[in-house]
């Protein structure tokens, strides 16, 4: 019994020594943040996160209501970032239910990605409402552009997401892939500052969103694209 105690003791300064740590070292690893939203979409994509499912509805209600006060040739964006793009594809689904032709209206209708966290999140749940909802967004032939950067290992931007994640049974959404454009960081940041960001993943994963803010640092977007290879 003795052993017993001292082994179960040990084992439980073990684990907390382990979790303390792991706190200690957050602001670098951003390890609980993985793991929060590793969860949180695990449980969305198997329809068990009614809190967030009912938030999806009402952005959807909202989109819908704003492309219909808006002015006709006025043009409506949705954008989204990293694992925002997994709930991003479920809000446009949403909205396709509610308006199938809002992708043919006058001033036009837009989806744009930014470092897309597909391989890193959009997995699961792909047999279930994640790829439906693929399927509803692609068959819809919305105007999709998906920009990443292939040195931001955060986001997976060579997934082709349609391919990946639609279901077998709708093989002719395989033609309905986003428009893809590789942003060249290293072309638009000094060599000492690339460096910097080389191993600090997340900072660098958030250039997109950042871009008009930090100029300095962040401007990545604002030119020098090009078309992503096949």
């Amino acid at each position: 019994m003795l052993s017993w105690g001292i082994l179960l003791a040990g084992s439980g300064l073990w684990v907390a020594g382990v979790y303390r740590f792991s706190r200690l070292i957050e602001p670098w690893t951003y390890f609980w943040y993985l793991v929060n939203s590793w969860y949180f979409m695990a449980r969305l994509a198997r329809n068990a996160h009614p809190e967030m499912q009912a938030r999806i509805e009402e952005f959807a209600d909202s989109i819908v209501a704003l492309s219909e006060q808006a002015d006709e040739e006025e043009e409506l964006v949705v954008v989204s970032h990293s694992c925002g793009t997994f709930v991003a594809i479920y809000i446009l689904a949403a909205v396709l239910r509610r308006n199938p032709d809002i992708g043919k209206r006058a001033g036009g209708f837009a989806f744009v990605t930014l470092g897309p966290a597909f391989e890193c999140l959009g997995g699961f749940g792909a047999e279930r409402g994640f790829g439906q909802a693929m399927a509803e967004v692609a068959k819809a032939g919305v105007d999709w552009t998906d920009i990443y950067g292939p040195q931001d290992i955060v986001c997976g931007g060579r997934t082709s997401p349609v391919a990946r994640y639609a279901p077998k049974t709708d093989m002719v959404c395989a033609a309905r892939e986003p428009r893809r454009f590789s942003v060249c960081i290293p072309d638009r940041m000094p060599a000492e500052k690339l460096r910097y960001l080389r191993f600090r993943f997340f900072r660098l994963h958030f250039c997109y969103f950042l871009a008009s803010r930090r100029p300095d640092l962040f401007d990545v977007t604002g030119s020098c694209l090009v078309p992503s290879r096949p």
